[in-house]
Order: C-alpha cells, then structure tokens, then sequence
C-alpha cells in the first residue's frame, strides 16, 4: 500500500508540472496505476487513503494552479491547457471512484 501511494504521490507532484503533455500523461498514467491496483485487492480502508493522500490533493493542487493562472495576466494558454489537465484529473476521478465502489462501499 505505501509503495503504491508513494508512486501515487509521484505521479501527482508530475502533473503539476509546466508542459501540458507531460501533465497530462503522469495524471493518464496514475489512472493506469488505479486500473491495475484492483490486483492489489486493497482493503476499503486504502481504497479511501488513496484517495484522500493521492486524488483529492491532485484535484485540489491542479484547481489552484488553474486559479493561478487565471489571475496572471497574459496566461490564457497556460490556464487553457491547466483546464484540460484538470478536465483529466477528474475524469480519473470518476473513474477510480466508479471502479472501487463496491469495495469501497463493504
């Protein structure tokens, strides 16, 4: 579990980094991690760790860097491309959430 959330965590610290690409691919790459770590069979307990230590807080992360951005001047494209990582972020989000529902919910 605690590998798992570190590699998490990883992944978050990337997705808030300058180029949109690479943004984008550590946020689809967390969600891969996510698709694969339902062969962990984690207890809901680290389902809900997971959540609070890893997507809460790149959600919230790439939210204020959006807000940021907007409040700059001349950092149109910036914030664009933030929206679309966030847009991302919370897909993952949804999708995590939807895959470990019932697990979560035992």
């Amino acid at each position: 579990m605690n590998l798992f959330v570190k590699l998490g965590e990883a992944f978050q610290k990337i997705s808030l980094a300058r180029r949109e690409e690479i943004r984008n691919h550590a946020v689809l790459s967390l969600q891969k991690s996510f698709k694969l770590a339902e062969e962990l069979e984690f207890t809901p307990t680290n389902y809900t760790s997971c959540f609070n230590l890893v997507i809460f807080v790149m959600v919230d992360d790439l939210h204020k860097k959006m807000l940021e951005y907007s409040q700059r001047e001349n950092a149109e494209k910036e914030m664009r491309g933030m929206e679309g990582t966030l847009k991302i972020a919370l897909e993952l989000l949804t999708d995590v959430y939807l895959q470990f529902l019932i697990p979560i919910s035992q």
